[in-house]
């Protein structure tokens, strides 16, 4: 009897999709999470003197506003913070 390990077995009979990641929604969240975020980061950097690192809040409300969306995929989603993240490290470098 021949046996296969876990790594040798295919899965047969199931449909794989191509999801595509880098999509027009995506990239346009991405860009208005930041606006908002950095604004925000910016005046209460200023106001108060300490920064706030925005990463998490950015990924749950990406998350959430796709799910809206509807017809969303988690290759989706991954493109959300690496958009936004840089202009917030650069603009408050201590907080990401």
């Amino acid at each position: 009897m021949k046996t296969e390990s876990s790594v040798g077995l295919t899965l047969r009979g199931m449909k794989t999709e191509s999801r595509v990641e880098l999509t027009l929604r995506g990239l346009v969240l991405g860009v208005v999470l930041t606006v908002v975020f950095t604004a925000a980061n910016v005046y209460f950097g200023l106001k108060a003197g300490l920064t706030f690192s925005t990463s998490i809040p950015a990924v749950v409300i990406s998350m959430a506003m796709l799910r809206w969306l509807g017809n969303t995929s988690a290759q989706e989603n991954n493109i959300v913070p690496p958009v936004r993240s840089p202009p917030s490290s650069s603009c408050c470098p201590a907080s990401s």
